[in-house]
This record gives C-alpha cells, structure tokens and sequence, in this order.
C-alpha cells in the first residue's frame, strides 16, 4: 500500500506523521510512537521477528523485538498519528525500501503492511567493538516485491542521503550512519597519529561504507532507556 500522497509529515521540535488508513488496512510503528486516532482502529502488539534466538540479537542490538500494529476496522479512511518521543526529524525511505533497509538503533519509525522487519548481523566482534557500534541492525523489506509499501525514519538531524557506486565509499563518524540499502559493505577506517586520533574528537577508529547502494547519514536517536521509560510512565500515573 503506497502513501506516498496519503500522509502528512507535521514539523516541529518534535514532530509527527498523520497517515490515512484506508479501511481494513494496517499500519505499523515503533512502541510508544502512537499520538492519536480514530477509534476505528484495533492496536496489536507483535514479535517483528518470530525466529528463534531474535530476543538475543534484540538485546545486542538494542532494538525492542515488539512493533504495534494498527487495523482500520472502520468503514471509511481514517487518519492515525504518530509521534517520536524525542527531538527529531521524520523522512520518508520508500523508494529504497525495495532493496532492502538496513536501519540504526532507534532509526525506525513507522511504515504500512505488508513489510517485514527482522535483524541482521553487519559487523564482527572486533569491528563492532572499536567502533562503538552494534553488531546487529534492523533489516525492513517489503513481504513481497510487488508491494507498495511507505517506511518513515527517524533521526536527530535530517538525514542526508548519499548514493555510492560500486566500489566507491566513504568514511563516517561511529554514530552518523543512520541506514543503508541492502548489499552496502562495512569496514574499519584507522586515524593515523594520536594526536588527530584523539585531540579530533573523532576517536581511533571510524566506519567505512562502500558502495554500490545508498547510505543515509544524520545524528542518531538514542532511544530511552528502560529505566526511564519506566519512570515517565510511574509519574504519569501518579498526575492522573
């Protein structure tokens, strides 16, 4: 289901997205982005990846292993809003999405069905570790190519999009790599003397991207932790 003209992108410090959801039809989102809707809508919360052994990669990688599904059991369209619980900027990736998404911790947002969303491992042991960077990130794609389907990102800083061809690449910060298409490769790039190691404030270590494919670049989303998720929702309560 494409939305490319059936949805608003509202801006702001911390913005938020009005889709219409035909009816009988199904969107998704991250836990906690859901703003408003009608009450047409029936909310679901499912495993984004049944396999076994997704809890554990789930953790290395930081991501919840649970999306919310949201069916328009309604006669008519209706518009439901999402919202990220953070500073951000929200883009649309469809076009891409057809080669497969591979997205940073905290980076999905929302999207419509039929989309499946699983975990990939991108990096081994000693990559990941000096680079600060996780293992495992998300990996959306369409259930079936043919598919119309609309995904949102979400970041801290509009993402800038850089298309590679095959063999070229660049080298970005640790914590600037939003998303990339599937088939983009990831090495290590090493600062050469300490003094640009570290009176850079780059680090060591950085990350090298090579093409083919496309690469999204923006400052991530930290996602909040569980303690504090935990503690908006006890001082909510005591308000109410």
């Amino acid at each position: 289901m494409s939305l490319s003209n059936k949805y608003r992108i509202y801006s702001g410090i911390i913005p938020s997205v009005g889709v219409q959801v035909p009816s009988g039809l199904t969107v998704i989102a991250e836990t906690g982005a859901y703003l408003a809707g009608s009450p047409s809508f029936e909310q679901t919360t499912e495993r984004f990846q049944s396999k076994s052994g997704s809890g554990l990669r789930a953790f290395f990688s930081g991501e919840s292993i649970f999306v919310n599904q949201f069916t328009n059991r309604g006669s008519r369209p209706e518009e439901i809003l999402f919202s990220s619980n953070q500073s951000s900027v929200v883009v649309d990736i469809s076009e891409e999405l057809k080669e497969g998404i591979l997205c940073a911790r905290g980076a999905f947002f929302a999207a419509t069905m039929p989309i499946h969303i699983g975990l990939r491992k991108v990096r081994d042991f000693p990559l990941g570790n000096l680079t600060r960077q996780s293992l495992w990130m998300q990996f959306c794609k369409k259930s079936d190519p043919k598919d119309d389907v609309t995904m949102f990102l979400s970041a801290a800083s509009t993402p800038v999009k850089i298309v590679l061809g095959d063999g070229e690449f660049q080298i970005v910060d640790n914590n600037s790599l939003l998303a990339m298409t599937d088939g983009v490769k990831l090495s290590l790039y090493e600062n050469a003397g300490l003094k640009r190691a570290l009176a850079g404030g780059e680090g060591k270590f950085m990350t090298v991207v090579e093409g083919p494919g496309t690469i999204w670049v923006a400052t991530a989303l930290k996602p909040p932790s569980l303690i504090s998720k935990l503690s908006r929702k006890l001082f909510n309560g005591l308000d109410s």
